[in-house]
């Protein structure tokens, strides 16, 4: 184990190194303040022209990294994690592709939510379905890989996401003030916590067949794409 331990530091400082940038920039530019003072210098629609290339070169960067890096095992990831990590990315799908499939606060302006009409849906289970799906699909691959580099990597990613929910939480109380305090009196940041508690609960009908059917659609096509590419993430193969 020490040997492990003192060959991730010797060998996996660039992959954590990318990471720390990645996730560093992409959370200081997304501090309102300091964003208003670049748009106030470069306009708008150069901004997010520029945001788009920079952090997508980033990422590919970051993706780079990752594959070069050496794959020293920290732990073993038995039947167990990986049946754990196949029921737990099912959930990540599920909040991505309903979180993206509702409107919500967190995505949209009060206005164009129309927060009158309540909180529905997957954001009574949580207001930020989209980052815990991102967050959850990082653990996911944590569990099921277990060397240094996916947990550097996929770490970053959910660090990432929930930082990035935290930040969201502050600007929306900041810019929709009471408004989000009773949109957020509905819901929870924590993924079930306001159901647990009895402040809400999720109706028939709420939740839509077809998003369903698209989360189980999406999920086929993750597993068999792995597969496809060599990956085979099933902990016995197929028939």
């Amino acid at each position: 184990m020490n040997e492990n331990v003192q060959m991730i530091n010797e060998t996996l400082w660039p992959l954590g190194l990318a990471v720390v940038v990645f996730v560093g920039i992409h959370i200081g530019l997304s501090v309102l303040s300091f964003r208003a003072m670049i748009i106030g210098k470069l306009g708008k629609w150069v901004y997010w022209k520029l945001y788009s290339v920079f952090l997508t070169a980033l990422l590919g960067g970051l993706i780079l990294a990752y594959v070069a890096a050496p794959k020293v095992q920290v732990f073993e990831s038995g039947t167990a994690l990986k049946h754990g990590a196949l029921t737990l990315m099912l959930v990540s799908v599920y909040f991505v592709v309903v979180g993206y499939t509702t409107p919500s606060v967190v995505l949209l302006s009060a206005e164009g939510l129309g927060l009158v009409k309540g909180t529905r849906g997957i954001l009574k289970v949580t207001r930020h379905p989209v980052l815990w799906g991102i967050a959850l699909w990082g653990i996911t691959h944590m569990l099921a890989n277990g060397d240094g580099a996916a947990l550097i990597f996929f770490g970053g990613m959910v660090v990432l996401s929930l930082a990035g929910a935290v930040h969201m939480e502050h600007q929306k109380r900041h810019q929709l003030g009471t408004q989000w305090d009773e949109f957020a009196a509905a819901t929870s940041f924590w993924p079930l916590a306001a159901i647990v508690t009895g402040r809400t609960s999720v109706e028939s009908g709420e939740i839509h067949w077809w998003q369903t059917a698209a989360t189980l659609i999406v999920y086929a096509g993750l597993l068999y794409g792995h597969a496809a590419f060599g990956r085979n993430v099933f902990p016995y193969k197929l028939l």
